[in-house]
């Protein structure tokens, strides 16, 4: 049995004592220590993240296509297991000939893998650690891209999702979003023949894009969000991000956006402008509120939690609709 460190014991006292009570003294005191705050603050937000969307597991097991030509691939860590499933099944509810992959980011237990086996029969549950042994030689001539997959959780996202896909056309999903009826203009792109065709979500303002597109002379519209996209990995140019990333330096190396920002520049230099296009922005939202139930809605909790409690009850209500009358 491992011997936990005397933070890790402390950390599993905290998380069970805020379990319990969150608003007890212990608890209150931890959170306004400095500096251990912000590493219980965020425990707090990775437990709230992780129970608040629990409920699933009351729903029952759906099946993916495992030999489908399409592939719905999502980065998942530990706190988003369940939110993950409820985004996934969110989706399989309407369109099911798909083959689903999830991607480990080195946080998930034997047992979060085995829960996601059980939800998502013929999911296909990919460990950090095997994906290293296989990543770490694609890239060994590429310096700068293998730093920033070392250094940047995002990275596993700009090349795992890619360059261990088993088919021609993927679908990027984030753990935060939500499928609410049936999304046609995706299920259009699953059955369309067309590879050169790319579907992206219109986010206000991505971060930094702008900015980071002008430095490469992109012209494309700089509002492509990548929490929901349609491509074919033909698009994926590992000597482009290469470039790309020498010459950004290790600021965008790190930065949290790298691959929502280079995946404009890859759609631009295989395809050009016209073949990239938006979702329709009224039924596929990013950060929108809705007076109207829309076809999908990206939260993007990791930076606006504002838009936290509206998942969570909008959440509810899809797996309410999972588990059928009663």
């Amino acid at each position: 049995m491992t011997k936990l460190s005397l933070y890790q014991r402390f950390d599993q006292l905290f998380k069970e004592s805020y379990r319990k009570n969150p608003h007890s003294l212990f608890c209150k005191a931890v959170t306004n220590i400095s500096p251990l705050a912000g590493p219980f603050k965020k425990a707090i937000k990775d437990h709230k993240h992780r129970h608040s969307f629990k409920k699933i597991l009351q729903t029952g097991p759906m099946a993916c296509h495992p030999a489908a030509a399409t592939e719905v691939h999502t980065l998942v860590s530990y706190p988003h297991v369940f939110m993950y499933l409820v985004a996934i099944k969110s989706f399989l509810r309407f369109c099911h000939n798909v083959a689903v992959v999830v991607h480990d980011d080195g946080s998930l237990s034997p047992l979060d893998i085995k829960l996601l086996e059980n939800h998502i029969r013929g999911i296909k549950v990919i460990r950090k650690k095997d994906a290293d042994k296989k990543i770490y030689p694609m890239l060994g001539n590429y310096p700068n891209s293998l730093k920033c997959r070392q250094d940047n959780v995002m990275g596993l996202q700009l090349f795992d999702i890619v360059l261990l896909s088993q088919a021609n056309k993927i679908i990027n999903l984030d753990s935060d979003g939500l499928f609410f009826t049936e999304p046609g203009e995706i299920m259009e792109w699953i059955s369309d023949n067309d590879p050169s065709a790319i579907k992206v979500l219109y986010e206000y303002a991505p971060m930094e894009q702008k900015e980071f597109l002008a430095m490469f002379d992109c012209p494309l519209q700089p509002n492509i969000c990548v929490a929901l996209s349609c491509f074919s990995k033909e698009i994926f140019n590992l000597e482009l991000i290469e470039g790309i990333l020498r010459q950004g330096g290790s600021y965008w190396q790190r930065h949290w956006c790298v691959n929502q920002n280079i995946f404009p520049i890859l759609c631009h230099a295989q395809s050009g402008d016209h073949k990239v296009s938006f979702l329709d922005a009224d039924a596929y939202g990013s950060l929108y509120w809705r007076e109207h139930s829309p076809v999908f809605q990206h939260y993007q909790i990791s930076a606006f939690l504002k838009n936290y409690q509206r998942h969570q009850l909008e959440a509810d209500q899809v797996i309410s609709e999972l588990k059928g009358p009663k």
